[in-house]
């Protein structure tokens, strides 16, 4: 597993790679933090694609997209990031983004197979935590 802090110059770029990279890959976004305590936002629906938006004179955001081919488009946005890390697996298709928001909020973007990410709480001898 790699594990990387993105500084904020290149998160355009790792968004456009994610998004190439596991376009299609069912897709699990959650939130945590200050007034949400855990919220599933979306999953098991395929990825769109991962953007940042940055418009003049407004705050940056990054908007994630997915749908099912038979039904609606949905789409979380994370409003004001301030920091994003991003997570690997070595099968090269399993991926997780940590995108933490100025509120206190931490997005949270896995795709892959379940069976090949790790659990919340999993004892993993300080390879693997959650903030």
């Amino acid at each position: 597993m790699i594990d990387q802090e993105i500084p904020p110059s290149d998160w355009q770029a790792v968004f456009e790679q994610f998004s190439r990279g596991h376009h299609g890959q069912n897709v699990e976004v959650r939130t945590t933090g200050a007034g949400v305590g855990e919220r599933r936002n979306m999953s098991n629906l395929p990825l769109l694609g991962i953007t940042l938006e940055q418009r003049a004179g407004q705050e940056p955001c990054v908007d994630i997209a997915a749908a099912d081919p038979r039904g609606p488009h949905v789409s979380h946005s994370v409003f004001k990031p301030v920091y994003l890390q991003a997570r690997e697996w070595n099968d090269g298709f399993s991926a997780e983004l940590k995108i933490d928001s100025e509120d206190g909020r931490t997005t949270w973007v896995r795709v892959g197979p379940a069976e090949q990410l790790l659990r919340p709480g999993m004892i993993t001898d300080g390879l693997y935590e959650r903030d």
